[in-house]
Parts: structure tokens; C-alpha cells; sequence
């Protein structure tokens, strides 16, 4: 969440299995969000510590940072 850029939506890495997990130690005290602008036709579930760090930034001056496609995907990824 320092400098987020949802400008590019276009993939960086692509998932080989169906599922896959990321050790927290890569983002840091950061917020980070997954699928940008929703173009992948998958949801993302985060470990408690991310879910407290995206909600915190949703709460605060950093929802403003966040795309608004990603703000429904997080709301559609919740309740999955």
C-alpha cells in the first residue's frame, strides 16, 4: 500500500496451480491487493494480518488509493 498503482492491470506473474500462497515476509507492513481491476476470474483470500492492513486502509485517507474495481472485488471476495 506505500505507492499503489492500479493504472497497469496487466498480469505479472501467472498462477500455475489452482491455488498458491505468498509468504507474508514479501509485502512487508504494507497493505497489498491481488488481481487488479478484477481481470482474473479468481478470488483472493488473505491471511487475518492482510484482511486488518486492507480494511485499515479502506477506513482511512488510503481507500482514496484503492481502485474502485478492487473495492467491489474485496466486498465479493468477503462473502465467498
Amino acid at each position: 500500500g506505500a505507492n499503489p498503482d492500479f493504472s497497469n492491470p496487466k498480469p505479472t506473474h501467472i498462477m500455475r496451480k489452482s491455488s498458491i500462497k505468498i509468504n507474508r515476509q514479501v509485502t512487508g507492513d504494507h497493505w497489498v491487493l491481488f488481481n487488479t481491476q478484477q481481470t482474473g476470474f479468481y478470488r483472493v483470500n488473505y491471511d487475518d494480518y492482510t484482511w486488518d492492513l486492507i480494511i485499515q486502509a479502506l477506513r482511512g485517507p488510503d481507500r482514496t488509493k484503492i481502485h474502485e474495481y478492487n473495492k467491489a472485488q474485496i466486498v465479493n471476495d468477503v462473502f465467498q
